[in-house]
């Protein structure tokens, strides 16, 4: 394999480039430790909070038993009281210092407009605010408070007989539940607040709202934890950078093309401007034969040929003794010449002649 000096070292330089960024990564990998972040859980927590009911009636002629549950249509004529029950659950992951704190509310609400917004909201205290502490990892809360319709539905009436306005009235029962958990980590905090609307004033009804809610909190630390090594990258760098040294090693056993002299630049020259004008011989014509006039440029030779009509044919040397080219027109008897010579080093070497008559 040959290249030419430039090419080489430009090989060379971009071989060497490269092996010493493949080994200075092939290192950092190797050296360099590595993180990826990564979250721990210190302290979790599960709550849920819901209003649960039983539906307790009068004597009548319809049902034989005391009470419906939750989940039915009612006939407001038999109802006698809805028992509401307030049920709070707690877990958590390990003991911790629990502080609640909840309480109820009804709120009888007029409704007006095709969205049911609220027009007018009076409140009634269910359970008044309570809370209950403790180092604990369980905790359960239940209360049972009794609501009458019959109440408030009289206090429906008395805002008609005020307001003149007949608009539907609801009983919005609203339980909040505040949860504060205290850890040696962090504090955790939410609040809870499922509710139950029961309409009042209607022949038959069913209760809606969101009755049950659920809640939870986690509480985490982020640390750092160390990669192991990619064995596989690692062998992967280091081959690539083994196939770079034998490549840098072929690149300088290479031998170097020698860089065209002024002498090969000018037929270069000659051959790309005028290449598909020119006809090679392979032996050079003895001067003797010919009637020869000398032109002193190819340009001028080729002018000649064009307008004698005839080809332009060349004949050239290029070996240790002797370097030249000699263009030829042909003209009857007449013979147009011209020749160009290369300079000759002088080596002190007497070998074989290498023969270079061809066309470039």
């Amino acid at each position: 394999m040959k290249l030419n000096k430039r090419l080489k070292a430009g090989l060379l330089l971009c071989i060497g480039i490269l092996f010493l960024a493949t080994a200075w990564y092939t290192v950092a990998e190797w050296r360099t430790p590595k993180f990826v972040e990564q979250k721990n859980l210190i302290y979790s927590f599960a709550s849920n909070a819901k209003i649960g009911y039983r539906v307790f009636l009068r004597p009548n002629i319809v049902y034989d038993e005391n009470f419906i549950e939750e989940g039915k249509y009612y006939i407001s004529k038999y109802i006698d009281h809805i028992e509401a029950v307030f049920r709070y659950e707690f877990t958590g992951s390990e003991e911790a210092e629990l502080n609640v704190e909840y309480d109820a509310t009804a709120y009888l609400q007029g409704l007006y407009g095709d969205e049911n917004g609220v027009l007018w909201s009076k409140p009634y205290e269910l359970i008044s605010t309570s809370s209950e502490k403790g180092q604990v990892s369980e905790k359960s809360i239940e209360r049972k408070v009794n609501i009458p319709l019959d109440n408030y539905v009289a206090l429906k009436e008395s805002f008609y007989l005020d307001t003149r306005v007949n608009s539907p009235v609801v009983l919005n029962v609203v339980f909040n539940v505040k949860t504060v958990v205290n850890t040696p980590n962090g504090t955790l905090s939410e609040t809870l607040s499922p509710n139950l609307v029961i309409p009042i004033g209607e022949t038959v009804f069913s209760m809606d709202g969101n009755p049950e809610a659920q809640g939870g909190k986690r509480l985490e630390e982020t640390v750092k934890v160390r990669l192991p090594l990619n064995y596989q990258k690692i062998a992967l760098l280091a081959s690539f950078a083994l196939l770079l040294v034998v490549a840098f090693i072929v690149v300088c056993l290479a031998k170097e093309e020698k860089m065209p002299d002024a002498f090969q630049k000018e037929i270069r020259g000659i051959f790309k401007e005028y290449g598909d004008r020119l006809a090679g011989m392979e032996k050079p014509v003895p001067y003797h034969m010919l009637d020869i006039i000398s032109v002193n440029s190819v340009e001028d030779i080729v002018k000649i040929a064009d307008e004698i009509g005839q080809p332009v044919f060349y004949y050239m040397v290029d070996t240790r003794t002797e370097r030249k080219i000699e263009f030829y027109v042909f003209d009857n008897t007449r013979t147009y010449y011209m020749v160009i010579f290369g300079e000759i080093e002088n080596t002190g070497d007497s070998g074989a002649e290498e023969d270079t008559n061809k066309e470039i």
